[in-house]
């Protein structure tokens, strides 16, 4: 994960990339009407999220600062299924992306000693 947040005047600009690579795998072995049975899951999960947005400053006291916010926002996700029972195994993927509109607000409290709270 990474983010890029910038500002000039009353502009400002916030990106972030957000990269999952994660899978878990299950066992399990057992018997079914007297025949032995060995299960195995394992399913993987991969997803890109990156955020593109640009504000502009409603209010900013010097202490408080609040910008409006817009822009989009892309969703990559790809998931991978395997499942495997004795000697069969079967595969399964699926996946797609989409971009959807952000809107929102931004804002920032400044403490004393340069703490601040977003």
């Amino acid at each position: 994960m990474t983010t890029f947040d910038a500002r000039k005047n009353k502009f400002s600009m916030l990106t972030d990339v957000i990269y999952m690579n994660l899978g878990d795998s299950q066992k399990h072995d057992g018997e079914f009407l007297g025949r032995p049975i060995e299960g195995k899951l394992d399913v993987g999960l991969q997803a890109w999220v990156l955020n593109l947005i640009g504000g502009y400053n409603l209010i900013d006291t010097g202490k408080n600062q609040f910008d409006l916010a817009a822009g989009a926002r892309y969703l990559n996700l790809t998931v991978d299924t395997t499942v495997k029972l004795n000697d069969n195994k079967r595969k399964f993927s699926d996946g797609g992306n989409t971009w959807d509109g952000v809107v929102g607000i931004k804002g920032r409290h400044n403490y004393p000693d340069g703490y601040y709270f977003n």
